[in-house]
């Protein structure tokens, strides 16, 4: 298995998050790609400015950004595997 695939993260709540892509930073707070134990998947990105944002129709509870393409063609590349 990948070591990428064998990363794991402990969140406040004591969820255990598995790392299926990063966008290649050797570690570190990066752009990355999670997944829970329940199947539900988060991304790690860098916040836009509302100039970007408000390009965008989000609810109250939603939030847009921003990610590298590597991040992108990583996930590609490690969901298919």
């Amino acid at each position: 298995m990948d070591v990428l695939m064998q990363k794991v993260m402990k969140t406040k709540e004591n969820s255990t998050l598995k790392v299926l892509a990063d966008d290649g930073c050797g570690g570190g707070p990066c752009p990355t790609l999670y997944q829970d134990e329940n199947g539900r998947v988060y991304i790690q990105g860098y916040f836009v400015n509302k100039d970007i944002s408000n390009q965008v129709n989000l609810d109250n509870d939603e939030t847009l950004v921003e990610v590298n393409e590597e991040l992108l063609r990583n996930i590609v590349r490690n969901l298919s595997k």
